[in-house]
């Protein structure tokens, strides 16, 4: 049976993540390109699926929280769950851990 989104424990997590990640993500993209350019390619938004929650960072990257679990990993290029990144359980990752693994 499908949980909505209110339904499933992580949630609140999710969207703590989110709000951190955002607030380093904006804050280094405006410096690096200022003021004029969109954000919309570093924000990360919360997108509920299934059996788990994908955390997309525009097009450059996306986590997935584990429905069983809540451990957090990183889905590599080809779209396939990196199990050998897992960055930890939601509870206690920091959005700004999150910026830090876009770039492995």
């Amino acid at each position: 049976m499908r949980q909505t989104m209110e339904e499933q424990p992580w949630t609140a997590d999710c969207h703590r993540l989110m709000a951190e990640f955002n607030e380093v993500a904006v804050m280094a993209f405006r410096q690096e390109f200022g003021q004029d350019e969109s954000t919309s390619v570093m924000e990360m938004t919360v997108h509920p699926m299934e059996e788990h929650i994908q955390l997309n960072v525009g097009p450059r990257a996306t986590f997935l929280v584990d429905g069983e679990t809540g451990l957090v990993f990183k889905i590599g290029s080809g779209g396939r769950v990196r199990y050998e990144k897992c960055i930890g359980q939601v509870s206690g990752v920091t959005g700004r851990e999150l910026y830090r693994w876009l770039w492995w």
